[in-house]
């Protein structure tokens, strides 16, 4: 098997099928004017993951203000544990040198509360609970805040 990683394409957002619990906030993220797939190309942060060719999900971070970022991590419905553990080791290497860059000082992201398996995955990133964000997305949900801070 080989995984290769590439620059973020807007064809990698819409060809992406998401985990179920990911697939309101794509829909989502679709219909904001401030964060479709046409802002994120050409974002120097942001890649999408392959093994033998097919997506395996894509990851932005995308610049708030001089020292802040906003980070986010999509994987397709069909990902295995082997690829999901290729994948966070790669964006965990990517954030750490991100993070010696002084416009990346702190790095968000968030998570659903009831998404047990992202909040071990984000806190096997490095990053740090910061709290419970109530009703905080379009649906209502509640989220945890999770950062890096250099």
């Amino acid at each position: 098997m080989t995984y290769s990683i590439e620059p973020f394409a807007v064809e990698h957002f819409y060809d992406l099928i998401p985990q179920a619990r990911q697939r309101g906030d794509l829909t989502n993220m679709a219909g904001r004017d401030d964060w479709t797939p046409l802002s994120m190309v050409g974002l120097e942060y942001a890649h999408s993951g392959f093994r033998d060719g097919k997506l395996l999900g894509f990851a932005i971070v995308a610049p708030i203000w001089e020292g802040r970022a906003s980070a986010s991590v999509f994987f397709s419905l069909e990902i295995d544990r082997y690829a999901l553990l290729w994948a966070v080791r790669v964006f965990t290497k990517k954030l750490n040198e991100m993070q010696m860059l002084p416009k990346f000082r702190r790095i968000e992201a968030t998570v659903l509360e009831d998404f047990p398996q992202a909040h071990r995955m984000v806190r096997g990133m490095g990053f740090v609970s910061e709290g419970v964000m109530r009703r905080y997305d379009p649906a209502g949900r509640d989220h945890r805040l999770y950062a890096r801070v250099r």
